[in-house]
């Protein structure tokens, strides 16, 4: 099964399931792993997010959007826009610091 249709699976299975849920629950039943969580943006009303999976042995990303208060709701529809492979890539972060 292609990730897409395991990701559509899981929330068939369970409304309140998200990409975050890799971090915190047992998939070891689907193949999926969790590698990392980035914050791509914040709104006013959402936080847009990107979560890292290893899945078949390739990375993928799976962007969704985490609801910022208790009136709104976390949104994620799996599909070739918001599923799609990744590499990892060395990102040099330079910080400052008093003489």
């Amino acid at each position: 099964m292609d990730l897409i249709a395991q990701l559509q699976k899981l929330q068939e299975e369970s409304s309140y399931f998200f990409p975050n849920d890799f971090a915190y629950g047992d998939y070891s039943d689907t193949g999926i792993v969790s590698v990392d969580e980035v914050e791509l943006d914040e709104g006013r009303w959402a936080a847009y997010m990107l979560t890292i999976v290893q899945y078949d042995g390739k990375l993928w990303g799976i962007e969704w959007s985490r609801a910022l208060t208790e009136n709104q709701e976390h949104e994620f529809y799996p599909d070739n826009s918001t599923v799609y492979e990744v590499d990892r890539a060395e990102k040099v972060v330079y910080t400052y610091k008093k003489k």
